[in-house]
């Protein structure tokens, strides 16, 4: 079913909410602008259905070598090997800000996975977003 025709069948009229979970890096190897075209498309034929949206962000470098015994850089290389991009989080808040949405509540960060090191930032969130105006 194409995007136009779903967003006219009767059935999803009552749906508030949509969830997004670890999808959208998987466009991001072209840089945000896929992201920004695949949320124009939500807000055009969805625009009363909110979106949530749960990410793992990419974390620094020294986050990375203090957990070198721990396959985080592994699991970062095979998001880059398979030309996923997982983005630090201040690139998806620009993304969001960008686009035609604004977010309404972040659900939740998800913690550093343990054992990570104090003071290194969240691993992940949920940001709900809908479209502004």
């Amino acid at each position: 079913m194409r995007p136009d025709e779903f967003a006219n069948d009767p059935r999803i009229k009552d749906i508030e909410l949509a969830t997004v979970c670890f999808v959208l890096r998987e466009i991001t190897r072209d840089g945000p602008e896929s992201i920004l075209r695949f949320l124009d498309l939500w807000a055009k034929h969805f625009p009363k259905i909110r979106l949530a949206v749960t990410e793992l962000y990419r974390q620094d470098d020294n986050a990375i070598k203090s957990l070198m015994t721990r396959s985080i850089p592994e699991h970062l290389l095979h998001h880059d090997m398979s030309k996923q991009n997982p983005l630090y989080r201040k690139e998806w808040l620009s993304i969001i800000e960008r686009s035609h949405f604004e977010i309404v509540e972040s659900l939740q960060r998800l913690p550093p996975i343990p054992p990570w090191p104090a003071g290194t930032s969240m691993s992940g969130e949920t940001l709900v977003i809908e479209a502004r105006g």
